[in-house]
């Protein structure tokens, strides 16, 4: 939603009016201002006295302002990631706003006549490890959802099927969509831009972030392995321009006749499934991408959302998803890391614990 200016006032007024309604028991952090939204971002200590009983802090500066108003728990570390994210979203609102008006005009064009179908085309991560790259097409539209790189040093096969008769031209894309920020997911979303692709990329915020500083590391390892890297620093900039935040459970249009909601996967932060609406009425179809999926409850993370009010087509993530795959439980797999340990330390051993670079090691 984009509010007239007229209505707003200054961002001088909207930082004293935060810093007069908000109760100092709330202890503000940062106020964070997205023209582009015409949003607040408010990071305090104690969300709870920020917003105050029934809303009424809130409802008090909103009413005086007039900018929509979001309170957040502040991080006990800032990171430099999401801060240059804020500060060049802010620079770049006016054309962010001219980037939204256009986005909507497309999504409510009229549609084209004729039988409604879909089809589901494998561009990447089918029968492999990575690149992962599912196109959605119907009648109306075009959808990427996920666009990965593949852990390889055989340069032919880092990048998903961009070549693909069915993806060209870029310009007829309606919209990408981004599970999460594992590399194999999002490792290769700047080449969309660096060739000419300026539609949306609809995410959650966290995959927001994570994928920014994850995109920004692979062009630094390509380059420390004598590698050129497949995009550069503005073609993730360029990227970040046409991030539209998808929170779970909102659904949203992203195209004449699809919406999308985005849920929990339980994965890693930020990790979402994605569930497709396709037409409606009697021609309505659902489809559900899962993306990496955790099914319960973990030290860091919910267990993945996995009810949905009706699925026609399933995809789902299934590397570790072979007959002879065993998953132990969490107890199992806690007490043979903690024998292994023990039986180590008591022959003098060291212990290396190889990890993930995301999601999967946190400090003690």
């Amino acid at each position: 939603m984009i509010i007239s200016q007229k209505l707003l006032e200054d961002e001088d007024s909207v930082h004293e009016a935060v810093n007069r309604i908000m109760p100092p028991e709330a202890e503000v952090r940062n106020i964070w201002i997205d023209p582009a939204l015409s949003e607040v971002i408010i990071e305090c200590d104690d969300p709870a006295s920020a917003v105050g009983p029934k809303g009424s802090n809130v409802l008090a500066l909103r009413e005086e302002i007039g900018w929509l108003i979001k309170v957040t728990r502040a991080p006990a570390r800032e990171s430099r990631t999401q801060h240059d994210i804020r500060r060049y979203r802010k620079e770049m609102a006016e054309e962010r706003k001219s980037l939204m008006r256009k986005f909507g005009t497309r999504i409510y064009r009229q549609k084209r006549p004729g039988e409604p179908w879909v089809r589901v085309t494998a561009l990447g991560s089918y029968r492999e490890v990575g690149r992962a790259m599912h196109l959605v097409t119907t009648n109306e539209s075009k959808i990427l959802v996920d666009v990965g790189a593949k852990p390889t040093s055989n340069i032919s096969e880092v990048q998903p099927f961009f070549s693909a008769p069915e993806l060209l031209p870029l310009d007829n894309l309606d919209a990408v969509i981004i599970t999460h920020a594992h590399v194999d997911h999002i490792g290769m979303l700047p080449v969309l831009f660096k060739y000419g692709y300026r539609g949306p990329v609809y995410c959650t915020p966290p995959t927001r972030d994570l994928m920014t500083l994850l995109q920004i590391d692979y062009i630094k390892v390509a380059r420390a392995e004598g590698n050129e890297p497949p995009y550069s620093k503005a073609d993730i900039q360029e990227c970040i321009k046409h991030v539209i935040d998808i929170n779970w459970g909102d659904k949203t249009d992203i195209s004449p006749d699809i919406k999308m909601t985005m849920e929990n996967a339980g994965h890693i932060l930020g990790s979402s499934s994605v569930y497709l609406q396709v037409g409606e009425g009697k021609s309505e179809h659902r489809l559900l991408f899962s993306g990496d999926i955790k099914y319960e409850k973990s030290w860091l993370f919910d267990a993945a959302t996995v009810r949905f009010p009706k699925v026609d087509t399933l995809v789902v993530e299934s590397t570790y998803g072979a007959p002879q795959s065993i998953q132990p439980t969490r107890q199992q797999a806690s007490q043979e890391l903690q024998d292994l340990i023990i039986d180590s330390l008591n022959r003098n051993g060291k212990i290396f614990c190889p990890v993930f670079a995301v999601g999967r090691s946190r400090l003690a």
